[in-house]
């Protein structure tokens, strides 16, 4: 009986040590389209995903053109192509064998509040075939379905364009991948930050931060909206406040470390025209 116990008990500890990295892999940022990995070099790895991150934001048929299952064991990447030219790339499982599936998406003066759209959509592979998938020389498809090539028709961006790509490991395998860009088309190989113009009179601190922001000089007698903006332009924060000169902000735990800018806007009354701008400024996440 007591040789059974310790049976069991190894056991259980063996599926704990085998699931425990599975487990902790999910509901990383980069499993949200607002915590996009910036892509600025090739070839590039990425690790094992599990499952989605916050939100399921695909759905088929309405944002996808095939991925049919949505979002699986997914992260959200971007980048963006700083010269005319042929874009090729390929999305290369561990171990051959896999099947990954993926969507790309026209990001340019996007945000991901209106960019997961069938409108946006570029190209979308969905097929069955394993191994390496993405734009190659030689096929024409935009959208393919399971019973299709892994590969779909080049594309030929413009200066500047960017774009948003979510990769799905459908094999729901335990290996990540490795995105590789070849072709013409060459990477912006920095992330640009925008440039702020403001007179604002508040100030926060402490910046750098951990997320937790004090503000002050706030306008004392009228309602607030502050807004955080990350650096690809997505509102990433909301909260609506009542005016009292000084107020603080808990930002969300899953905001990945980085650049950031918040906005101050005061809400007139039923007699104004809705809300002016008070001020903007920037400032870093760093924990």
């Amino acid at each position: 009986m007591v040789q059974c116990l310790k049976l069991k008990a190894i056991l259980l500890w063996s599926c704990i040590l085998f699931f425990l990295p599975l487990i902790t892999q999910g509901q990383l940022p980069e499993q949200d389209c607002s915590g996009a990995l910036v892509i600025t070099a090739s070839p590039d790895t990425f690790p094992l995903y599990v499952s989605f991150g916050q939100d399921q934001e695909l759905i088929y048929q309405q944002n996808t053109s095939c991925l049919v299952g949505g979002e699986e064991n997914s992260v959200w990447l971007t980048f963006t192509v700083c010269d005319t030219g042929v874009l090729l790339f390929q999305i290369s499982p561990y171990a051959p064998g896999d099947d990954f599936d993926w969507a790309l998406y026209d990001f340019t003066n996007h945000t991901c509040a209106d960019v997961l759209d069938t409108s946006n959509e570029v190209r979308c592979n969905y097929s069955a075939v394993p191994g390496s998938t993405g734009l190659e020389i030689g096929f024409n498809l935009e959208s393919v379905p399971s019973n299709g090539p892994n590969q779909c028709e080049p594309l030929h961006p413009y200066t500047n364009q960017k774009f948003l790509l979510v990769v799905n490991n459908h094999a729901n395998s335990n290996t990540g991948f490795v995105l590789t860009f070849s072709g013409t088309a060459p990477l912006c190989n920095t992330v640009a930050v925008p440039e702020i113009k403001s007179d604002s009179k508040f100030f926060l601190y402490p910046n750098p931060t951990d997320g937790m922001l004090q503000l002050k000089n706030l306008p004392a007698k009228n309602d607030l909206t502050i807004e955080v903006i990350n650096v690809y332009g997505n509102k990433v924060y909301r909260k609506d406040v009542n005016g009292n000169g000084n107020d603080q902000l808990n930002l969300p735990p899953l905001l990945p470390d980085g650049f950031y800018v918040l906005r101050i806007f005061v809400r007139e009354d039923s007699f104004g025209e809705g809300e002016k701008l008070f001020g903007v400024e920037s400032f870093i996440i760093s924990r």
